[in-house]
């Protein structure tokens, strides 16, 4: 079972958003930067463990990787994600372009949902579709309170909180390539994936479903506390889906 007192972090995280929304007219890029990879870690340290230090690692940069590409390629083109700009206060932006700990932001996201699905392991298509529906729902949290954070902007407005529907699209396409990725080292080992290593999607869901419920971007904080409330009760159950070999 998922330890306690990690599982008690995210309410620490959801009220730590509240200085966040409080001061976001400023910049801290730094602080940004290491909030990012902090939350990254337990989404790391679970797929060392689970894979071994090497191919855990070879997945998080196969990932990263991947992440720079799509992103960088979304920016200079618009797709898939529609046009969009990022701000300072992302963090530190390498080349004032990109955001140097990308890839602690989405790959811990990535690696949460395909973890989470993994229930539906034996139906590739099943699982492909599970996971990313996970990974597209806290986008729906996370998405709103970026952009009202100041942290990217699109150069259309969208109906969901100014969020455009081309960057759902976009997560999905991007999902499906970062699923095989995962899918491609994970395919072997998935019988005992460590429960801790979807904390880093659990902890990023607080923090974002804070930033929408202080922020008043109700409909995020609904859906956030929905699944929030979904993870925390699966993480204490006996039967939870993230069953692994202590």
């Amino acid at each position: 079972m998922v330890n306690k007192f990690l599982l008690l972090l995210a309410p620490v995280i959801f009220l730590s958003s509240y200085f966040t929304v409080w001061q976001r007219d400023m910049s801290f890029p730094a602080v940004s930067s290491i909030i990012t990879i902090l939350l990254a870690l337990p989404a790391l340290i679970g797929i060392c463990k689970w894979l071994g230090i090497r191919l855990g690692i070879l997945l998080f940069l196969s990932l990263g990787i991947f992440s720079y590409f799509i992103e960088a390629v979304g920016l200079l083109t618009g797709f898939p994600y529609g046009e969009f700009l990022y701000s300072q206060n992302v963090g530190v932006l390498a080349f004032n372009f990109l955001p140097i700990t990308l890839p602690f932001a989405w790959v811990p996201l990535m690696i949460g949902a395909v973890i989470i699905a993994s229930i539906y392991k034996e139906n590739f298509l099943k699982y492909c579709f599970f996971s990313l529906l996970w990974l597209v729902s806290i986008d729906v949290v996370l998405d709103p309170g970026a952009v009202f954070l100041g942290f990217w902007s699109y150069s259309q407005s969208g109906a969901w909180y100014g969020v455009p529907i081309s960057n759902y699209l976009g997560w999905i396409i991007s999902g499906v390539v970062g699923f095989i990725i995962a899918w491609l080292f994970l395919r072997n080992a998935l019988s005992n994936p460590p429960k801790y290593a979807s904390l880093s999607y659990f902890y990023s869901l607080a923090f974002w479903t804070g930033v929408c419920f202080f922020g008043q971007i109700w409909g995020g904080a609904i859906i956030g506390g929905v699944i929030i409330l979904m993870l925390f009760r699966d993480y204490l159950s006996k039967d939870v889906f993230l069953k692994t070999q202590e």
